[in-house]
Parts: C-alpha cells; sequence; structure tokens
C-alpha cells in the first residue's frame, strides 16, 4: 500500500514527468519542481476548506511571496482536476466564466498524505537542523 501512496505522492507533485530543457540548470528546474509542489499543497489547503478559482490562488499566493502567472496556475489546476485531486464546475461572476475547484476525497487524502511528509520533514530540517 505504501508504494501505492508513494506512486499517488509523486504524481501530485508532478515529479513523475520532470522535463528537462537546454536552458535550464538542473538547479533551476528541482527549484521550480520544488515550488510548484509547494504551490499544489497550498491550492488543495484551501480547496479542501472552499470553492478556489484562478485568480484568487494567484493572490493567495502572492500574499505568501510567490509571483505565479496566470500561465502557470491554470495548467496546474487543469492537471490537478485531471488527476482527480480537484473537481470543477462553472460559475458566472459579473457576467464572466469563472471555474471554481473543490478538493476530492483523493485529494484530501494526499494532503493528509503530504501534511504528514512536512511535518516529517520540518521535525527534521527546522527542529534537528
Amino acid at each position: 500500500m505504501q508504494i501505492a501512496n508513494d506512486r499517488l505522492f509523486m504524481k501530485f507533485c508532478n515529479l513523475e514527468n520532470i522535463i528537462y530543457r537546454n536552458s535550464i540548470s538542473y538547479f533551476d528546474i528541482m527549484i521550480k519542481n520544488l515550488y510548484n509542489g509547494f504551490i499544489r499543497i497550498h491550492i488543495l489547503y484551501h480547496a479542501v476548506d472552499e470553492k478556489i478559482c484562478g485568480i484568487d490562488i494567484i493572490k493567495e499566493l502572492q500574499r505568501h511571496g510567490y509571483t505565479v502567472s496566470p500561465g502557470t496556475i491554470y495548467p496546474i489546476l487543469h492537471k490537478m482536476n485531471q488527476d482527480n485531486f480537484l473537481v470543477a464546475h462553472n460559475e458566472t461572476v459579473s457576467g464572466k466564466r469563472r471555474i471554481y475547484y473543490r478538493a476530492t476525497s483523493q485529494g484530501e487524502k494526499i494532503l493528509e498524505q503530504a501534511r504528514e511528509k512536512i511535518k516529517e520533514l520540518y521535525d527534521e530540517v527546522i527542529l534537528n537542523g
């Protein structure tokens, strides 16, 4: 069961299909993947408690010091929806169509697994560092 959970976590963090580009260093790729994992966890955290949309998540991430463009956030949201971590529904707000997302039960499960991993990492790196 642990192997299945590890694979699910790898899929969630988008680590199963890393794309290497000639113009980006290995370090840059690792930082990008690390931040993308943080962003995904942040998205799930909010999507468990409330419906979210791309622009609201961009603003929330800006509050935490991330600079994320729509060209980054929307593919992440679509991929998380496609992977069944989020479920999407359309709403019209002030005459504009918005796609709102909520966490699925699988999304909630992976968030709990991420919390365990984060706590373990925090204990090791921060408290014992």
